[in-house]
């Protein structure tokens, strides 16, 4: 298995999705967690809205969260990094991080994994 890297970062607003209208199969994959959520055969990205529960009335920031395979990226075998490896553990983190950090009624995370949905936007 190659090695995934995880990285985290905090934004003021959601990027713009590159992927619009692209349907999703086997090698790209949509899924119904936080903000947006998707993946290829490289790299899968999560992104979930931080509004903490307690004290604070604000609209919160947005948290990005992205698994990389570099392995595969050079030619090296997927294997079990797909889309939906990846998915599961940025799904899983992210729902660690937003538990911590009071906002996971605001960040939409599941605290089980979901199947991808076969569209081409999100709703």
């Amino acid at each position: 298995m190659a090695r995934t890297f995880i990285k985290i970062a905090v934004l003021s607003e959601l990027p713009h999705d590159p992927n619009e209208g692209v349907p999703s199969d086997f090698y790209f994959q949509r899924y119904r967690y936080g903000l947006r959520a998707d993946g290829d055969g490289f790299s899968s990205k999560l992104y979930f809205r931080c509004a903490p529960s307690r004290g604070v009335k604000a609209d919160g920031a947005v948290i990005e969260v992205e698994a990389d395979t570099p392995f595969v990226k050079r030619g090296g075998r997927a294997g079990d990094d797909s889309p939906t490896y990846r998915m599961a553990l940025l799904r899983a983190v992210a729902h660690k991080l937003a538990t911590g950090l009071d906002c996971a009624s605001s960040a939409n995370i599941p605290a089980t994994d979901q199947p991808y949905i076969n569209q081409a936007k999100y709703d």
